[in-house]
């Protein structure tokens, strides 16, 4: 991992908890740097709740099938944390996954280990939740308030706001991924983004 993403990662949690280099060498040492390929895919609520996620580079899609019908929860770009909102891992835990748009490094920070390193060194006084999933729920509540904006947004401005918070989304993301996540059919997704949808509704 290059010195830049590093200073990415430690920026995000350096805004809520002042780091030393001890602390941060030792955070280092616990987390892991994987690497996927485009479509590869991480599967069910093992897999997806021993580890919290960063990712480094690339992007990735949060999806789930519910009666053979795939549904698009969510999408983590370079830079974000990867969030799994309850309601998926109450209702399909089996179902719910990862998948990768493009080539991506993630970093996996393992849950446990993390936990005792802020009973050791006491980062968060008074308690033991783990640093990296404060500042990923954040973040988290950020976007949730963004998508209640969203709720009252006309179809057209849903596109307008996904454009503007993942400009490129719509390089790595195929329109079927994106309509699902907006709820709209992918037919109007199609001529808000060809300019016609206000001549079609007319």
């Amino acid at each position: 991992m290059q010195q830049q993403q590093i200073d990415t990662f430690f920026s995000k949690i350096e805004k809520i908890h002042q780091l030393t280099p001890i602390d941060r060498q030792r955070l280092l040492d616990m987390v892991e740097e994987r690497t996927f390929h485009r479509r590869a895919t991480i599967v069910g609520i093992n897999s997806l709740t021993t580890y919290a996620f960063y990712v480094v580079e690339g992007s990735l899609r949060l999806f789930y099938t519910d009666k053979g019908r795939d549904c698009t929860a969510g999408f983590t770009m370079a830079g974000e944390f990867v969030i799994i909102p309850r309601w998926l891992l109450a209702n399909y835990p089996d179902t719910m996954a990862i998948e990768f748009l493009e080539n991506s490094t993630l970093l996996f920070l393992p849950n446990f280990p993390l936990k005792d390193l802020l009973k050791q060194r006491v980062l968060i006084k008074g308690n033991e939740a783990q640093m990296f999933i404060i500042v990923a729920m954040m973040e988290y509540i950020a976007l949730l308030e963004e998508h209640l904006q969203m709720m009252h947004m006309t179809s057209e401005e849903k596109v307008q706001w996904l454009e503007d918070r993942w400009p490129k989304l719509f390089e790595c993301a195929n329109m079927t991924q994106i309509a699902s996540y907006l709820g709209m059919a992918k037919e109007t997704l199609y001529r808000i983004r060809g300019g016609k949808y206000r001549r079609s509704v007319q």
